[in-house]
């Protein structure tokens, strides 16, 4: 996973040296992981040069792998947390800037049930909501209903805005 969790994270970076330390390990050993996981699946991930310069299509087809594997293995932590009665972690939230004021009433209620939940709240327009659930680098976002966008993610109205 960890590999895997590197790749996820030189995607959205976009830079060798920046990823390895949003990671917290050097960038050799970062360089190292990157190559070894090339090595273990047998493809070309990333295109080098100078500096990095993109993933191959390859690379952006396990990317995507990658992702879902790496929020299916958080939810596991989850599950196992849950049923050890602990459950814990935190989620990532992103609110359109219109949602902000009422997203305590979704984390007070959480925190009160779950006191070793944490939440990260994102202000973020709707585009970048949508995206950035897409990546699996969101748990759930507050947006607007009416986009069209939405198709295929599970929605439930919260509340109706005049």
């Amino acid at each position: 996973m960890k590999k895997l969790n590197y790749l996820i994270a030189l995607a959205r970076i976009g830079h060798f040296g920046r990823a390895a330390e949003a990671c917290h390990i050097s960038q050799p050993a970062f360089s190292s992981a990157i190559q070894n996981l090339e090595e273990e699946l047998g493809v070309t991930l990333v295109l080098r040069g100078q500096r990095f310069m993109g993933l191959t299509p390859a690379g952006e087809r396990i990317l995507q792998r990658a992702q879902r594997l790496a929020a299916d293995w958080e939810s596991l932590k989850q599950e196992a947390a849950t049923s050890a009665g602990q459950l814990s972690g935190s989620l990532r939230v992103g609110v359109i800037p219109t949602g902000v004021a009422v997203s305590p009433l979704l984390t007070e209620a959480c925190l009160s049930d779950y006191p070793c939940m944490g939440f990260k709240l994102y202000s973020l327009s709707a585009e970048l909501i949508i995206s950035k659930l897409d990546a699996f680098e969101l748990d759930f976002g507050l947006t607007y209903l009416e986009d069209p966008r939405l198709q295929g993610f599970n929605v439930l109205p919260l509340y109706r805005e005049n």
